[in-house]
């Protein structure tokens, strides 16, 4: 029973020796990040387009292949052998659109991730090659070339907020073709267009 007693005074005696622990204490720190500044272009380097045989019909504005032209000159024949012109140039429908000037709009062609310093971004479209030529040696030009993002109006050069680096700042492609050359169905190729999207 003694020793129980000693053990349980020397235990008391070395706890009273411990040191009481430290108060805590709190160092606030202020973090200042610097980021630097990227503008990245995302874009196709190759695009293939198909304009198929309805299309080109509803552009021309024909609902189907034949169209009656009514009414033909009236035709008379006084000598033989018998040969009548009925002039149908006199009569043709003018296309709804005139092919030298269509209007090819490809949607989500580009789009833009930046955090610009200044908050604005511009993205300029320019003609590099107007001419896609087919093996014929006809040929379809291309002019005009607008850039627009969704509900702006449509020109050489757009410009818009910074959408910072998750989400990007998409837009469209409108060229204008001349398809009056273009005798020949088939694939027309190498016309160009250059897109560059800058920070000002």
């Amino acid at each position: 029973m003694r020793r129980v007693f000693l053990i349980a005074i020397v235990a008391l005696g070395a706890s009273a020796l411990m040191p009481a622990p430290a108060a805590a204490q709190q160092g606030p720190v202020d973090l200042d990040i610097t980021l630097g500044s990227v503008t990245i272009l995302h874009y196709f380097r190759n695009l293939d387009v198909t304009i198929d045989s309805t299309a080109l019909t509803q552009m021309l504005g024909y609902g189907s292949n034949p169209v009656n032209e009514d009414p033909a000159d009236p035709i008379t024949i006084s000598a033989y052998p018998f040969v009548g012109n009925a002039n149908l140039q006199a009569h043709i429908t003018d296309p709804t659109h005139d092919p030298a000037a269509v209007d090819l709009t490809i949607q989500n062609a580009w789009s833009v991730r930046s955090n610009n310093a200044n908050g604005t971004n511009t993205v300029t479209i320019a003609v590099t090659d107007g001419t896609l030529a087919h093996t014929s040696g006809d040929t379809i030009t291309m002019s005009n070339g607008r850039v627009t993002v969704l509900g702006g109006t449509p020109g050489g050069s757009v410009q818009f907020p910074s959408p910072g680096m998750a989400n990007p700042q998409y837009g469209d492609v409108i060229l204008e073709l001349d398809l009056t050359d273009a005798t020949y169905a088939g694939e027309y190729v190498d016309g160009e267009f250059t897109l560059t999207a800058a920070s000002p």
